[in-house]
């Protein structure tokens, strides 16, 4: 099903931008978007769009959201379950308002969807290089991109022709997606791409996205000449097998989604459009930060930049209060929250909610020891991402006795 929105070449974007004229983007289906939430302690309700980096309850850029009555979705609608979220995992939240409960950035998330990047098959790898081809789209690693647990020694584990799920951040300026979660996908019904459109044939009905070509001639798309214009920011689904290297969409979704109406909105992304700092786009959500402060300048922004930006959103616009880089070697760290499973002494390892835990000399245990690591107790974890991608390595460790 395709949802013909107002889209633009990306130069036809940013005039858009320099005049701020129809800033109010229309979506396709999927991501989550509803009429608000419930506010705590008159807080208002939260939209927040970036990367999973912890569990017990869901941490997104730095806010603890409980899960615990959340409803779990991908952005086709299916229903997910708890283990099925990942470290690294993109996920749009709605949630009440954000309050301080503990010291900690805290709200109670009403649903979280999960919004991956590309799934379909391996075509070319440079291990050397970090760097990876899956269904057409070129994929950096990072020091900061999670593996899947099946994938103990990272981009070394995989082969051409392997399904791959990836999670990441579009860079617009290098043509490629920026890995935060790379994961095996076992019987895909489909394959997913997700990107700008690089050029367009209205005869053959076929376009392309980074070097996959896709032919959308099964898709009823109003006016295709303007609804998939070059530059435009699509979402397409595909049959798993190519006909003479072709492949044939059976869905075409415009992106983004509409930005719901929030009073608070923090969005984790990239600059897909820009014009000048005080007019972009951020995973093609248009930006207004002509009143935004810049804790680290605004001299380095540009098309491609990964950007931290809080805000309110009102008609698919986010207003900007502040507009922050992002560094994708940083690794922000990682926090767990719940019961202590598969402890080994002799390796100094457990797992919490899923996610393998290392231990060393280094690690600091508060009010409790290793050896209160036991099968069953709950447990609190900081730490960083192991070299590999699929452990992390524990920097703080409080064990409830």
């Amino acid at each position: 099903m395709f949802y013909a929105p107002k889209k633009f070449s990306l130069q036809r974007r940013q005039g858009l931008l320099a005049s701020l004229a129809g800033l109010a983007w229309l979506g396709g289906c999927g991501g989550g978007v509803d009429s608000g939430g419930t506010g705590t302690g008159g807080a208002p309700p939260t939209y927040a769009l970036g990367p999973i980096a912890g569990f017990g309850s869901v941490f997104v850029n730095g806010v603890r959201y409980d899960d615990s009555a959340a409803t779990l979705t991908d952005e086709d609608g299916l229903a997910l379950l708890p283990a099925d979220l990942g470290l690294g995992m993109q996920a749009a939240v709605q949630a009440s308002g954000i309050a301080m409960v503990a010291g900690v950035s805290s709200a109670t998330a009403t649903s979280i969807t999960i919004k991956s990047s590309v799934v379909g098959p391996v075509q070319a790898l440079d291990r050397s290089g970090n760097t990876l081809v899956a269904l057409g789209q070129r994929v950096a690693i990072t020091a900061t991109t999670v593996f899947g647990a099946d994938l103990a020694s990272g981009v070394a584990g995989l082969a051409v022709g392997d399904v791959i799920e990836v999670h990441g951040t579009l860079d617009l300026a290098q043509q490629r997606w920026v890995a935060s979660r790379v994961q095996r996908r076992t019987a895909a019904p489909a394959y997913k791409l997700r990107g700008a459109v690089a050029s367009l044939d209205l005869a053959a009905r076929t376009l392309t996205m980074g070097s996959a070509v896709v032919d959308w001639s099964g898709v009823a798309i109003a006016n295709p000449a303007s609804a998939l214009a070059v530059g435009t920011l699509l979402r397409v689904t595909v049959a798993t097998a190519p006909l003479a290297g072709v492949w044939r969409a059976s869905a075409v979704v415009a992106q983004p989604v509409a930005l719901p109406d929030r009073e608070r909105v923090e969005i984790e992304g990239r600059i897909t459009a820009f014009a000048s700092p005080a007019r972009f786009e951020v995973n093609g959500i248009a930006v207004d930060a002509s009143t935004a402060s810049f804790p680290a300048g605004s001299a380095g922004l540009g098309l491609g930049v990964k950007v931290e930006v809080k805000g309110s959103a009102r008609n698919g616009l986010l207003v900007a209060q502040t507009v922050s880089t992002e560094d994708d070697d940083r690794d922000e760290g990682v926090e767990l929250h719940g019961s202590i499973e598969s402890a080994n002494a002799a390796t100094r390892s457990f797992v919490i909610r899923g996610v393998a835990v290392q231990w060393d000399a280094s690690t600091r245990f508060d009010s409790s020891s290793a050896a209160d690591i036991v099968n069953g107790r709950r447990a609190e974890v900081r730490g960083v991402l192991q070299d590999n991608g699929t452990r992390v390595r524990a920097t703080l460790v409080h064990v409830e006795r």
